[in-house]
Protein backbone atom coordinates (compact mmCIF):
# COMPACT_ATOMS: atom_id res chain seq x y z
CA UNK A 1 0.00 0.00 0.00
CA UNK A 2 2.97 2.30 -0.42
CA UNK A 3 1.22 4.06 -3.31
CA UNK A 4 -2.05 4.55 -1.43
CA UNK A 5 -3.14 8.17 -1.80
CA UNK A 6 -6.30 10.22 -1.76
CA UNK A 7 -8.49 10.40 -4.84
CA UNK A 8 -9.75 13.95 -5.14
CA UNK A 9 -11.14 14.24 -8.66
CA UNK A 10 -14.61 12.86 -8.06
CA UNK A 11 -16.82 15.78 -9.06
CA UNK A 12 -18.51 13.66 -11.69
CA UNK A 13 -20.68 15.16 -14.40
CA UNK A 14 -24.16 13.65 -14.26
CA UNK A 15 -25.08 14.87 -17.76
CA UNK A 16 -21.94 13.39 -19.31
CA UNK A 17 -22.53 10.03 -17.61
CA UNK A 18 -25.87 9.21 -19.20
CA UNK A 19 -25.33 5.48 -18.85
CA UNK A 20 -24.69 5.81 -15.08
CA UNK A 21 -27.68 5.85 -12.76
CA UNK A 22 -27.49 9.04 -10.61
CA UNK A 23 -28.04 6.87 -7.53
CA UNK A 24 -25.09 4.71 -8.60
CA UNK A 25 -23.02 7.86 -9.06
CA UNK A 26 -23.89 8.93 -5.51
CA UNK A 27 -22.77 5.51 -4.27
CA UNK A 28 -19.49 5.85 -6.17
CA UNK A 29 -18.88 9.23 -4.51
CA UNK A 30 -19.81 7.77 -1.11
CA UNK A 31 -17.27 4.95 -1.43
CA UNK A 32 -14.55 7.24 -2.74
CA UNK A 33 -15.08 9.52 0.26
CA UNK A 34 -14.97 6.50 2.58
CA UNK A 35 -11.70 5.28 1.06
CA UNK A 36 -10.26 8.81 1.36
CA UNK A 37 -11.23 8.73 5.05
CA UNK A 38 -9.24 5.49 5.39
CA UNK A 39 -6.22 7.31 3.97
CA UNK A 40 -6.73 10.15 6.46
CA UNK A 41 -7.04 7.67 9.35
CA UNK A 42 -3.85 5.92 8.27
CA UNK A 43 -2.01 9.27 8.16
CA UNK A 44 -3.44 10.29 11.54
CA UNK A 45 -2.45 6.95 13.09
CA UNK A 46 1.04 7.38 11.67
CA UNK A 47 1.52 10.90 13.03
CA UNK A 48 0.05 9.86 16.40
CA UNK A 49 2.56 7.00 16.54
CA UNK A 50 5.39 9.41 15.68
CA UNK A 51 4.23 11.83 18.38
CA UNK A 52 3.89 9.21 21.14
CA UNK A 53 7.28 7.68 20.39
CA UNK A 54 8.83 11.16 20.45
CA UNK A 55 7.18 11.97 23.79
CA UNK A 56 8.15 8.61 25.31
CA UNK A 57 11.73 9.10 24.18
CA UNK A 58 11.71 12.54 25.79
CA UNK A 59 10.66 11.07 29.13
CA UNK A 60 13.51 8.58 29.04
CA UNK A 61 15.97 11.36 28.27
CA UNK A 62 14.69 13.61 31.08
CA UNK A 63 16.68 12.73 34.19
CA UNK A 64 14.07 14.39 36.41
CA UNK A 65 11.39 12.04 35.04
CA UNK A 66 13.31 8.79 34.71
CA UNK A 67 16.68 8.60 36.40
CA UNK A 68 19.33 6.68 34.48
CA UNK A 69 16.90 6.02 31.59
CA UNK A 70 15.51 2.85 33.10
CA UNK A 71 12.22 1.68 34.55
CA UNK A 72 11.50 -1.53 36.42
CA UNK A 73 8.48 -3.82 36.49
CA UNK A 74 7.04 -5.16 39.74
CA UNK A 75 9.04 -8.32 39.12
CA UNK A 76 12.17 -6.13 38.93
CA UNK A 77 12.68 -6.49 35.18
CA UNK A 78 14.57 -3.53 33.73
CA UNK A 79 13.44 -1.66 30.62
CA UNK A 80 15.07 1.12 28.65
CA UNK A 81 13.46 3.13 25.86
CA UNK A 82 15.12 0.83 23.31
CA UNK A 83 13.77 -2.25 25.12
CA UNK A 84 10.23 -0.88 24.96
CA UNK A 85 10.56 -0.02 21.28
CA UNK A 86 11.87 -3.53 20.58
CA UNK A 87 8.84 -4.83 22.49
CA UNK A 88 6.71 -3.07 19.87
CA UNK A 89 8.84 -4.57 17.12
CA UNK A 90 10.66 -1.35 16.19
CA UNK A 91 14.41 -1.51 15.64
CA UNK A 92 16.71 1.48 16.18
CA UNK A 93 16.57 2.50 12.51
CA UNK A 94 12.78 2.64 12.56
CA UNK A 95 12.76 4.57 15.83
CA UNK A 96 15.30 7.02 14.41
CA UNK A 97 12.99 7.58 11.42
CA UNK A 98 10.00 8.18 13.69
CA UNK A 99 11.94 10.68 15.79
CA UNK A 100 13.35 12.42 12.71
CA UNK A 101 9.83 12.59 11.21
CA UNK A 102 8.64 14.33 14.37
CA UNK A 103 11.50 16.83 14.29
CA UNK A 104 11.15 17.57 10.60
CA UNK A 105 7.52 17.16 9.59
CA UNK A 106 5.33 17.50 12.68
CA UNK A 107 3.44 20.54 13.89
CA UNK A 108 1.00 20.80 16.76
CA UNK A 109 -2.32 22.14 15.51
CA UNK A 110 -5.58 22.20 17.47
CA UNK A 111 -3.69 20.59 20.39
CA UNK A 112 -2.83 17.50 18.37
CA UNK A 113 0.10 16.46 16.19
CA UNK A 114 -0.23 16.90 12.44
CA UNK A 115 2.04 16.45 9.46
CA UNK A 116 3.12 19.71 7.87
CA UNK A 117 0.72 20.55 5.08
CA UNK A 118 3.11 20.10 2.17
CA UNK A 119 3.90 16.47 3.08
CA UNK A 120 0.43 15.31 4.23
CA UNK A 121 -0.41 13.35 1.10
CA UNK A 122 2.78 11.27 1.18
CA UNK A 123 2.70 7.76 2.66
CA UNK A 124 4.94 6.99 5.62
CA UNK A 125 7.42 5.03 3.49
CA UNK A 126 7.74 8.02 1.16
CA UNK A 127 8.11 10.39 4.10
CA UNK A 128 10.92 8.22 5.47
CA UNK A 129 12.68 8.42 2.10
CA UNK A 130 12.48 12.23 2.19
CA UNK A 131 13.99 12.67 5.66
CA UNK A 132 17.41 13.64 4.29
CA UNK A 133 16.12 16.42 2.02
CA UNK A 134 16.03 20.02 3.24
CA UNK A 135 12.50 21.16 4.16
CA UNK A 136 12.65 24.32 2.06
CA UNK A 137 13.78 22.30 -0.95
CA UNK A 138 10.97 19.81 -0.38
CA UNK A 139 8.38 22.57 -0.18
CA UNK A 140 9.72 24.17 -3.33
CA UNK A 141 9.88 20.91 -5.30
CA UNK A 142 6.41 19.85 -4.18
CA UNK A 143 4.88 23.20 -5.11
CA UNK A 144 6.67 23.10 -8.50
CA UNK A 145 5.48 19.55 -9.17
CA UNK A 146 9.01 18.12 -9.27
CA UNK A 147 8.07 15.93 -6.30
CA UNK A 148 4.57 14.45 -6.02
CA UNK A 149 2.82 12.10 -3.62
CA UNK A 150 1.76 9.89 -6.54
CA UNK A 151 5.40 9.07 -7.33
CA UNK A 152 6.52 5.58 -6.36
CA UNK A 153 9.00 4.99 -3.56
CA UNK A 154 11.54 4.06 -6.23
CA UNK A 155 11.00 7.41 -8.00
CA UNK A 156 11.31 9.25 -4.70
CA UNK A 157 14.58 7.43 -3.95
CA UNK A 158 15.84 8.59 -7.33
CA UNK A 159 14.78 12.16 -6.49
CA UNK A 160 16.66 11.96 -3.17
CA UNK A 161 19.71 10.50 -4.93
CA UNK A 162 19.70 13.37 -7.46
CA UNK A 163 19.21 15.91 -4.66
CA UNK A 164 22.21 14.55 -2.78
CA UNK A 165 24.32 14.55 -5.94
CA UNK A 166 23.48 18.22 -6.54
CA UNK A 167 24.15 19.03 -2.90
CA UNK A 168 27.81 17.97 -3.10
Amino acid sequence: MENFKKFTDFDFNIENNGWVNPIGLKQIKKYIKAINKCFDKEQNNFIDLVYYIYELNGLFKDYDQIAFGRVYTKSNKEYTFDDIMQGFGFDRTQVFRFLKTYDKFTVIGNNKPELVSYIRDFSKSKIFELLTVDEKQLEKDISNGVLRSDMSVKQIREYVKNYKALET
